[in-house]
């Protein structure tokens, strides 16, 4: 059969490129199809952080608390656009349903494992091409002792299942940053976390493809499937179909439209965040920032300084007002005067769709309808964290190796 390859993946972010690695890397060839250039959506612009200590899901405890405060507040970190939307409306008492303590303690164990593979991945990836790889933690700075205290309530959690963690005072935070400028009560620091240029990640993965292993097809649009039966045997495109034995959707927020071609439902809302880039910026931190009350990441980046944060559950466009990107900004100064606010404002701003799940965890799962389609999406915050292990599992699905509890864990089916 013309244009057939083992395994076709929708999506060409971190995820389908991860993917693709690890089935290259099985002996598998592979092509995939991304409607836009590879990277260029959600995967390439966000904060690049690594973090094994964020086992804490979205869907936790007092989330729906907090969040009552900000959700009609259009400034606030978390905000979901007021319409009528019954796919919204289901995900939100998913995600009420999962934010309790019994799921949270159910969830904690298998991200910590998830995490932990995948950091282990990344540091054996940094031996074979550089992606700017940078091992000095993260810092989470708050400027009210009620944050602080909230802090040492998840850095204790994480501590408990073997996370390397170091609480501080507000004196302690600025010997770890003696270069910078910080205002504080004090933070908490996850000294096993990491950092990485994304889009650098994704291009070395790229650049190391085998062109007989990994055919890459961007810029090109999957219009619909070609199945019959239980089995999805290709897809179509305007420009031609493609063909093969086992079909991956690894679309990002934009996989529940994939899929509803083929009525399969996933619980995925696009959660929508920004980021601007500061070129040689006069402060330059050694160690990436949380800045607790803000919910905004502040990263280094070679010699530049990437700010990115925000949640917002809206529709599939990419359109971010200015007072929401204005009020994040505004809040950096609060914690790093030397920052310039007024040079934030004028810097372009990039934004992107989270694919958000209502518990958390990310969707790594066989379709019950189709026994050779595979999803691997709802990475929510963690999708460059989790990149390399969705790779090595959707690898082991398709053998038919995944362990009873990983994938009931990570099945579609759990919803």
């Amino acid at each position: 059969m013309k244009d057939k390859t083992d395994v076709l993946i929708i999506g060409g972010g971190v995820i389908g490129v991860c993917i693709a690695h690890y089935l290259a890397e099985a002996g598998k060839t592979v092509r995939i199809i991304e409607k836009g250039e590879i990277g260029a959506a959600c995967s390439s612009k966000n904060a690049g952080l690594v973090v094994p200590s964020h086992v804490i899901p979205l869907a936790r405890p007092g989330i729906l608390t907090q969040g009552l405060k900000w959700l009609l507040d259009s400034k606030s970190p978390f905000y979901i656009k007021p319409r009528i939307d019954f796919s919204l409306l289901m995900w939100l008492w998913k995600f009420m349903r999962s934010s309790s303590e019994k799921q949270m303690l159910k969830s904690i164990p298998v991200l910590h494992e998830l995490l932990q593979e995948s950091y282990k991945q990344f540091e054996k990836l940094a031996q074979k091409f550089d992606f700017d790889w940078t091992q000095n933690g993260l810092l989470i700075i708050c400027k009210t002792e009620q944050a602080l205290e909230h802090e040492i309530m998840d850095a204790r959690i994480a501590r408990g299942i073997g996370s390397d963690v170091r609480i501080l005072n507000e004196k302690e935070v600025r010997q770890l940053e003696p270069n910078i400028e910080i205002n504080t009560t004090g933070g908490v620091h996850f000294r096993q976390d990491a950092h990485i240029e994304p889009a650098l990640f994704i291009q070395g993965l790229v650049d190391n493809f085998d062109p007989k292993s990994v055919d890459i097809k961007s810029n090109l649009q999957a219009t619909d499937f070609i199945f019959d039966g239980n089995k999805v045997h290709g897809i179509k495109t305007a420009s031609n179909n493609f063909y093969a034995d086992e079909i991956v959707i690894a679309g990002g927020a934009l996989s529940p439209s994939i899929s509803k071609q083929l009525g399969v439902k996933i619980p995925v809302q696009a959660g929508k965040g920004c980021s601007v880039t500061m070129t040689e910026p006069k402060e330059l931190p050694r160690i990436p920032f949380l800045l607790s009350e803000a919910k905004v990441a502040v990263t280094p980046m070679g010699g530049n300084l990437r700010f990115a944060g925000t949640m917002e559950l809206s529709p599939h466009d990419l359109n971010f007002s200015e007072k929401r990107t204005h009020a994040m900004l505004a809040r950096v100064p609060d914690y790093l005067p030397g920052i310039d606010s007024e040079a934030l404002k004028q810097l372009n701003v990039w934004t992107g769709l989270r694919p958000c799940s209502p518990d958390g965890l990310p969707i790594i799962s066989k379709s019950v309808n189709y026994k050779n389609l595979t999803v691997a999406t709802g990475h929510t915050m963690l999708g460059v964290s989790l990149a390399p292990v969705t790779g090595l599992l959707v690898n082991k699905l398709i053998d038919g190796n995944l362990s009873e509890f990983k994938y009931n864990s990570l099945s579609l089916n759990r919803f």
